[in-house]
């Protein structure tokens, strides 16, 4: 994702801190890297929008049928294990998790210490593929079990998951996820005519 990186070297931002900073500019898409940087990202065009809305859209009737967890849509950031706030574009974690996670973390003024389960990242026009490539490894390793990077303009999805070498589909290719999202059937064949 390009975007604009603010060093934070001199100064440290606390968690409490990092989130009033989000609130006070909620305009904007903010993450903060495991080094803690703040990276300021474009807003996304239309296509990359709607594309998004899409697949929540089929995560979140997915989900309403098995009752298994909760959906994300790119608003809501999750603190990694290794201090970065991410916000995917659409995520899920399993409700059980979940729970506990908020239960025990009650007091916590900044965002949920959580990994989610599944996540994906959609390219827009504005991201680098290195750097997204990069963020889906960063993912991997700080637990998420399953991620799907979708590249629009080559209306391919890249999926991701711990100890397997990437798998290329193609958006004419209903993907059926095996596991973690078990059933979830994410269907782009005609995502221009959804848009």
């Amino acid at each position: 994702m390009e975007g604009m990186i603010i060093k934070t070297s001199s100064f440290n931002l606390t968690d409490e801190e990092f989130l009033a900073f989000c609130l006070d500019n909620k305009n904007l898409r903010i993450e903060r890297d495991s080094q803690s940087n703040i990276i300021i990202m474009s807003p996304v065009k239309d296509e990359s929008s709607g594309l998004n809305s899409i697949v929540h859209g089929q995560l979140f009737i997915w989900n309403m049928k098995v009752k298994g967890g909760l959906t994300f849509e790119s608003s809501a950031g999750f603190t990694l294990s290794n201090n970065a706030v991410r916000s995917p574009d659409v995520s899920w974690i399993e409700k059980t998790k979940f729970e506990t996670a908020k239960r025990e973390q009650k007091n916590n003024k900044g965002f949920l210490n959580i990994v989610p389960d599944f996540v994906v990242e959609i390219k827009s026009e504005s991201d680098s593929l290195k750097e997204l490539k990069e963020k889906m490894h960063e993912y991997l390793d700080c637990g998420v079990m399953l991620g799907y990077l979708i590249i629009p303009e080559k209306e391919k999805v890249l999926i991701y998951q711990s100890n397997r070498e990437v798998i290329e589909k193609k958006f004419s290719e209903k993907i059926i996820a095996d596991n973690v999202v078990t059933g979830f059937e994410l269907d782009l064949s005609s995502w221009k005519e959804m848009i």
